[in-house]
C-alpha cells in the first residue's frame, strides 16, 4: 500500500512545510498506531505503508496535519479511508 498527497495553504494554494500524521486504525489501537511522514518543500508527502497495515491489522487509515507556525492544523475532507 502506498499513500501520497499534498498539503496546501487554503490562503495561497502553495504547499506547506512540516509533516503529516498517519494513523492505522485496528484492534487494540494505541498512540503507536500513528506514524510521522515528512512533507517536502512543495507540500508533498508519500509513504510505503504495507508493513504498518500488517503490524497493526489496520482496516482504516486517517491523516492529520498538525500545523506549524504560520499554518493551522487541518484534516482531509474524509475522516477515515478504508484499506
Amino acid at each position: 500500500m502506498f499513500v501520497r498527497g499534498q498539503v496546501v495553504s487554503a490562503h495561497t494554494g502553495n504547499g506547506v512545510p512540516g509533516h503529516v500524521l498517519l494513523t492505522f486504525h485496528g484492534p487494540n489501537e494505541t498512540i503507536d498506531n500513528t506514524i510521522t511522514v515528512p512533507i517536502t518543500q512543495d507540500g508533498w508527502f508519500s509513504s510505503e505503508d504495507q508493513r504498518w497495515v500488517k503490524k497493526f491489522l489496520a482496516k482504516e487509515l486517517s491523516l492529520h496535519y498538525p500545523g506549524v507556525p504560520g499554518h493551522a492544523a487541518c484534516d482531509p475532507d474524509k475522516d477515515r479511508y478504508p484499506l
